[in-house]
């Protein structure tokens, strides 16, 4: 019977199973239950175990492991006193969730995470790719509809070396059974260590290096194209999830990421109702994905009998943001105060000529990684302290527009950071239609309420 349950009751029951093998196969089962939307509650007793019914300590950590590992939400989880008044007793709860936004696309995804099946890893790597973009690059969509949503697909490949570059050339961590080497590592994959880590949009590239690069995008694209793509399919359908076409390319002399030669490799469509799953949900899908890639390459070295830890395999998989630095920022105000400039707070208008400021990121770091210009400004050092990690509030950024847009101006419209500084805005923010730096704001405006809307950041008001 494939029924499914609006609600799981789990009580008193769990710790009964001895071995973590036990917890983890009765757990898997009880999630299988759960209809989109449907809860999870599992309460666990402590304490000395009753006469003749032996129990394992298990703790309320163990089970939002296991949660995790089902993609399940966990909405809240505590301690009880024993209701019978037992001293040496006492409870434990979790409650859990499995998520449904109401259009279907979290229970697909969660689908095509854990129950689809798996030759390799591939089919994890393109959803991820897929998230990230969704994340970070809201401004590469070159065209959206009620079906689908149109990427770059040069854009994803890009996205899938960033992901697989660590995994296979600073580590040689396996991603399908009993054969190291990936169809596509071939030997520009290979040798993109000689061209640094420079992979950002905005990046260019010249000479060997292009060529490197332009290899391995080339590569990657044909086998997303042939592989996960082709095999990513609705449940009990073939009909692939997200349909691709390629472009014939050929090898240019320099390059540069920017959405224009990427989109030269073709078109990348994705879902419209996933594609906005993926947004709003990043921050439970990623995790989700980690998990259960880890898991499989874990079973891959155990076959061929090798020890790895799990922790370096999450280690690798941990995305590589660009680094998260101001120095090229602070050589740039530098450069102005010498020149006779003077730079200015942009969040209270306070010279910078004599005082102790700080490059602050306007959206902060620490909750979207973004290391663009745009998002790096200059602040006095008591504004950038008592900003912190919020976010600006809205009146705020548009009572700052002026300055902001002065500052842009004054520091990045150059001929060596102008065509960078637009590549990175047009990509990460959205709805950006022209090279104007009010559109940049704008785009800035719509990703203030995005990221306040999505992730509920604290928001700064008062310099």
């Amino acid at each position: 019977m494939n029924y499914r349950y609006d609600l799981v009751l789990v009580s008193a029951v769990f710790m009964h199973l001895l071995t973590a093998d036990e917890r983890k196969r009765a757990f898997r089962k009880l999630a299988g239950l759960l209809k989109p939307g449907g809860r999870l509650v599992i309460t666990l007793r402590h304490g000395p175990e009753p006469e003749g019914r032996p129990m394992a300590e298990v703790s309320n950590d163990e089970l939002l492991a296991l949660g995790r590992t089902q993609a399940l939400d966990a909405l809240g989880f505590g301690t009880t006193q024993d209701e019978l008044g037992r001293g040496d007793v006492y409870w434990s709860y979790v409650v859990f969730q499995l998520p449904d936004d109401g259009t279907g696309a979290l229970p697909l995804l969660r689908h095509l995470i854990l129950l689809d099946d798996k030759s390799s890893t591939y089919k994890l790597a393109l959803l991820q790719v897929l998230v990230r973009i969704a994340d970070s690059c809201r401004g590469a969509v070159l065209r959206r509809d009620e079906e689908f949503v149109t990427l770059p697909f040069g854009l994803v490949a890009l996205y899938w070396i960033k992901i697989y570059k660590p995994l296979l050339l600073d580590n040689q961590f396996r991603q399908q059974p009993g054969n190291l080497n990936c169809g596509f590592a071939k030997e520009s994959f290979q040798r993109l260590n000689q061209i640094g880590h420079d992979l950002r949009l905005g990046a260019v590239l010249s000479g060997e290096r292009a060529k490197i690069l332009f290899g391995a995008l080339r590569d990657v694209r044909a086998t997303i194209k042939d592989m996960p793509a082709r095999y990513l399919t609705l449940p009990n359908d073939t009909a692939p999830v997200f349909p691709c076409y390629s472009e014939k390319i050929r090898a240019p002399d320099s390059i540069t990421l920017d959405l224009q030669f990427l989109s030269a490799f073709g078109e990348f469509r994705v879902p419209t109702h996933l594609w906005d799953a993926m947004t709003h949900y990043a921050c439970w899908i990623e995790p989700a994905i980690n998990n259960e890639w880890c898991q499989i390459m874990m079973s891959y070295h155990r076959r061929q009998g090798e020890d790895v830890s799990l922790g370096n395999l999450f280690q690798a998989l941990t995305w590589k943001n660009d680094e998260r630095t101001t120095t090229e920022v602070r050589a740039i105000v530098e450069r102005m105060k010498h020149s006779g400039q003077t730079p200015q707070c942009v969040w209270t208008g306070n010279s910078l000529a004599r005082a102790k400021y700080e490059v602050d990121h306007c959206f902060p770091y620490a909750n979207w990684f973004n290391n663009d210009l745009w998002n790096l400004m200059p602040a006095t050092e008591k504004a950038n302290g008592s900003k912190s990690n919020k976010l600006p509030a809205g009146e705020l950024l548009l009572l700052s527009k002026d300055r902001i847009l002065e500052w842009w101006e004054g520091a990045y419209q150059t001929p060596v950071l102008e065509s960078r500084f637009f590549t990175e805005a047009i990509a990460s923010l959205p709805g950006i239609r022209e090279r104007s730096l009010g559109s940049v704001f704008d785009g800035v405006v719509r990703q203030r309420v995005h990221l306040k809307h999505e992730q509920n950041m604290p928001e700064w008001s008062s310099p």
